[in-house]
Order: C-alpha cells, then structure tokens, then sequence
C-alpha cells in the first residue's frame, strides 16, 4: 500500500507498507487483526515475511480447530514459542475482535473500554526533508483536529529543529520519539531538549537497555516514555520500579495482543503514577487533576448568543449527544440561559452523533418545524450539518456550534446564517497540563479540577 506521505525514523524512509492481515471465522462470524511488523526488522527483530511464516507454519496451526473459553486464552496456546510477538498478537487480536462481534459487542467495550466516549488524538510526524516542511506539515495536522504532535528525532535532527517547532507553536502539546537513536553517552544533549515543555521523549536509548533508561532518567527532567523496552507486564514492573521511565507507550503488535496489552495497563496504574486527564475525564480512575473546557460556561455563552440574534424571541432545536457528559454540560449551561430569555422556546431536541445522522436531525426540525429560527449543534460537526440543512432548505434558521476547529470556523466566515462557535483553546489546556505535570511531580498541590473558560468566534454580521 503506498503511502499518501513518506514516513521516517532514525531507523529510515518507508513511502509503502506491505502487511499482514489476519481473518479468523466461527459460526460464520469474522474478527480481524493485524501483523503490526515492518517491512524490515530495524524496529525489533519482525519483519513482514517473517511474520507470515511463524504465522503459516506455527502460530496458526496451534490454534486452528481448538476449542476456547475465550479469547484471553489464545496466547497461551503460542507462549512457547520465542519472541514473534508481532505475528502471534495479530491473529490474538483477530480472535478478540471474532469474540465482540459474536458476543454483539463493540470491541472496545469487549476489551473493557467504554469510560471514555471520546479521545483526543495525537498524531506521529516522520522526520522531513527539511524544517519549513516539518512546520507545514505540522500546520496541517493541527488544522485536521489532533490535539497533540509527536515528532520524530535523530542525532543531527533534534534539539535546533525542535527549537524550531516550539517557536512556531509555543502552546501546543508536543512529544519526541527517538527510536532508539542514541546511547547514554548523549545524555547532556537529550537534557537540551528540557527547556522545550515537551510532554516526553520516547524511546531515546536501544531496546535492551531499561537499566541506562533509569540513568538517563535521573539526568533528564523531560518525562522518558519506554516503548520498544516493554514487551510485558514484567519488564513493565522492572521499568516502573527502577523509575526508568514515567511512561509506557502500550502497542498491541510489540506485547502481542490485548491480554498481555491490558496487563501491562494493570501494572501502570496499580503503581500509582499520578494522572493528569486534558479535555476528556477518565470515568473510575483516579486522577490528580483534571483540566478541560468549562462545557457549562460555554453552553450559557451559545445561549445567550441565540437569544441575541434571535432577537429574543423563536424557536429553537437542539442537536444532542445525550450519552457524553460534556455534551449535557453544553446543553444544560444552553437551556439555563434561554431560562432568562423566556420568548426563545426549545421544540426540538434530536440526536446527532455522526454528521450524517446530524443532517438527518436538522432536517427532520426543520420539516416538523418550517419556522425554526435557531438550531444548536453540541460540536462543529452537528453545527456544520445544521447550516447545510438550512441551506437547503432555504430556511434562514441561525446556526450555533462549540468547539471551534478550523473547517468550522471558516464555515462562519462564509455563512451569516452560521453565526459563531463557542471555541475551546486547547493549546491553553496543553499549556495548563504541562505546568501542571511538571508542579505534580515537584509534589506541589494542584486543584483537582481546572476549568478552562471558552471563547466566541462569530460571524462579521454579528461582531
């Protein structure tokens, strides 16, 4: 498969992926993983072929035709053989996927997910060709909606580019990844990287070497986040208690799959590293501090806002994700200002996950209701498929959203009718987070929750 943009390590350029993928059936039912191994075995000793054949010809044919209790069970069934973690997680994970779907289950919730709705994600960017194409790329992604950026870093490209990035966007929620590329022996220029606020550095020593990890960590004010090192909740245990690193980055394909996956989870928080959650809380998980948008204040500001276009006086539909509790923050904070503004009336309350089904919403308020002035969306996707409702149906119903990313905010700047955002800043809350992880780990006290007020991006007609 080629890919839309190259990527590259310390380890070198890929521009194509060759991969493995794993169907198992039962009863007519499919689950599917994937073989995670490069094309080369420069990330660990797998790579592509060698995977297929510890597949073919010794994973598989020790699983095939056995009888189960579950699929935490399969990787006993190839803990003899040495290594290829890779190859035995990818057929691991096809069979818990086979199990959700049997069972009707999301996988997440399956694997034991389900306290987060949403998750912020990051994204990984491969060392460029240069850093004015480092900073457009990054530029990019930001725009995309990624809340955090993990940069790649080699011996010559490191301290002087990160520099660079950290001028560019001084707020944003930034990490380095190493991959192995440097020896304990370069530990006054990984401490360089300490003025950068950086939320870790990943993997900066060789695979084997979670000893040195613990020397250079105590030279290091930088978090270190181990990745190739762990490959179990055993050396998961031996990391954590040498303080070898404050990280674990936990990959299904380097552990082999979700069972040894979810220990290693197990041994990291009965550990008791403090947790700082940023933007979504973590639901049965204790935490130091939690810092996000204040969703309440928002929903009275997208209140507030509609009664004044409105003029006081309409009515009013919501698009609601009624399961997420930022989102009943949203609408609770919107319906306690349209309290004191008694001639705007609520007729419609609708769910709107998707976009699509966010279309589908406005759409039928709108039919049931050809006067509907207003409409609040709970984010810029429900928002953005309420304008293109009204649009289309030639109806001038005012159109507020909340979150504030970039597409959304272009589509006020286009549409009088889509009058403005409640926007969140989330470079304020990575700002808050880093400042608050490093006075965590300085045992300073922090406030339990930290509320970050939003702002307002509005149309011209209604500055």
């Amino acid at each position: 498969m080629p890919l839309v943009h190259f990527f590259e390590t310390s380890f070198g350029r890929t521009k194509e992926r060759r991969m493995v993928l794993v169907e198992v059936t039962a009863g007519g039912v499919s689950g599917w993983g994937e073989v995670t191994a490069g094309e080369n075995p420069f990330y660990n000793e797998e790579w592509t072929e060698s995977a297929w054949l510890i597949l073919r010809d010794y994973v598989s044919p020790r699983v095939l035709k056995y009888t189960f209790e579950g699929a935490a069970d399969v990787g006993a069934r190839t803990a003899h053989i040495r290594g290829h973690l890779m190859a035995r997680g990818g057929l691991e994970v096809a069979v818990w996927d086979l199990e959700a779907r049997i069972n009707g289950l999301p996988l997440y919730r399956h694997i034991g997910g389900g306290a987060r709705r949403e998750i912020p994600c990051g994204v990984s960017i491969g060392i460029q060709d240069s850093v004015p194409q480092l900073l457009e790329k990054i530029e990019t992604e930001l725009a995309a909606g990624y809340r955090r950026i993990k940069m790649k870093i080699k011996p010559g490209w490191d301290v002087d580019v990160v520099r660079e990035v950290r001028r560019r966007f001084p707020d944003i929620l930034l990490t380095a990844d190493a991959n192995s590329a440097y020896t304990l022996a370069d530990a006054a220029r990984l401490k360089c990287l300490d003025e950068f606020g950086l939320m870790m550095i990943e993997q900066p020593l060789a695979h084997d070497e979670i000893v040195d990890h613990a020397k250079l960590q105590a030279q290091i004010e930088t978090p270190i986040c181990l990745d190739e090192c762990i490959r179990s909740a055993h050396q998961a245990e031996q990391a954590i208690a040498m303080d070898a690193g404050r990280i674990i980055n936990i990959k299904l394909g380097r552990v082999g799959g979700f069972a040894e996956a979810k220990r290693i989870h197990d041994v990291a928080q009965k550990a008791g590293i403090p947790v700082i959650t940023v933007d979504i809380s973590a639901q049965g998980v204790e935490v130091a501090s939690h810092i996000a948008t204040d969703n309440y204040a928002g929903g009275l500001q997208a209140g507030t806002l509609m009664c004044k276009v409105l003029g006081g006086k309409g009515k009013v539909g919501v698009i609601d994700y009624p399961t997420v509790q930022s989102v009943i923050d949203r609408v609770t904070g919107f319906k306690k200002a349209l309290a004191a503004c008694p001639d705007v009336k609520i007729v419609a309350i609708q769910p709107g996950i998707t976009r699509a089904d966010a279309l589908s919403a406005a759409q039928n308020m709108l039919q049931a209701n050809p006067d509907l002035a207003g409409i609040f969306g709970f984010g810029d996707d429900a928002a953005m498929a309420a304008a293109v409702a009204g649009k289309s149906a030639g109806n001038h119903v005012k159109v507020i959203g909340f979150d504030g990313m970039p597409e959304a905010r272009a589509a006020v700047d286009k549409n009088p009718n889509f009058v403005g955002v409640i926007r969140q800043y989330p470079d304020k809350m990575g700002a808050l987070a880093v400042d608050t992880a490093v006075k965590v780990a300085e045992k300073q006290s922090v406030p339990k929750l930290q509320p970050v007020t939003p702002g307002q991006y509005l149309n011209a007609s209604v500055k």
